[in-house]
């Protein structure tokens, strides 16, 4: 929720828009809503604003990113996968 969004930005100054990020140097997403993800990179986060809502997207999930040639780029797709083991993926998602 906004909430979680304005914690973890708190005093951050936003730099400049990325099309492509190096998945060796980013970990698992932050998810704050069904529509925007946070990566980390060292002391660095990249917040990443969805195109559209993801159904089911919420921090209990976990998010799987179809990942081409080591890099995570703006119009990748990504699933998700409920955390209780079920391993029914949810609908794919597409990056902002």
């Amino acid at each position: 929720d906004s909430k979680d969004l304005d914690k973890a930005l708190a005093g951050r100054v936003a730099g400049n828009a990325e099309t492509c990020l190096s998945t060796s140097r980013i970990g698992s997403p932050q998810v704050i809503d069904d529509h925007t993800l946070l990566y980390r990179d060292g002391g660095r986060i990249w917040r990443n604003d969805l195109p559209d809502a993801c159904p089911g997207l919420d921090n209990d999930v976990i998010v799987v990113t179809e990942v081409f040639g080591g890099q995570l780029c703006r119009g990748d797709l990504f699933y998700t996968l409920e955390r209780s083991g079920i391993g029914i993926p949810g609908p794919r998602c597409r990056l902002g």
